[in-house]
């Protein structure tokens, strides 16, 4: 039987995909002139994927990874929840960080994850201060 999985695309689970996307993402805000401060950080039960500066702002961005637009598109998968402890992590942030801009963005990233996942192989969309309320 054949394999059903296209050379060079690799067999991730759920978990695997959400890092190579936040890899992705990490190396796109860079590229940008970002600079990440933190990823994967925790803040009592929630958690924020990356953490960067803009300049004068701290950015709280959330990741997005699809690899296909079946279920709707990367960025419409923020649940109202998420949205919610968003909220609740940028506002700490913002509390802790006096003197600093805080804001949200999201980094929708679609297409195949292969065997070394890179910014020429998906797309990326980045959403700045997204209005979450």
């Amino acid at each position: 039987m054949a394999n059903p999985v296209p050379r060079g695309v690799l067999q991730m689970n759920l978990h695997e995909i959400g890092m190579a996307g936040e890899d992705l993402a990490a190396e796109y805000l860079i590229a940008k002139g970002y600079r990440i401060l933190e990823r994967n950080m925790r803040i009592g039960h929630l958690e924020i994927d990356i953490l960067a500066c803009d300049r004068d702002t701290l950015a709280v961005v959330e990741v997005k990874t699809r690899l296909s637009s079946l279920f709707g598109r990367a960025e419409e998968q923020i649940s109202k929840r998420k949205r919610q402890a968003l909220i609740r992590c940028a506002q700490s942030i913002w509390a802790s960080c006096p003197g600093w801009n805080v804001r949200v963005d999201v980094v929708a990233i679609a297409g195949r994850m292969t065997d070394e996942p890179s910014l020429d192989a998906v797309q990326i969309e980045h959403f700045i201060g997204v209005e979450l309320a």
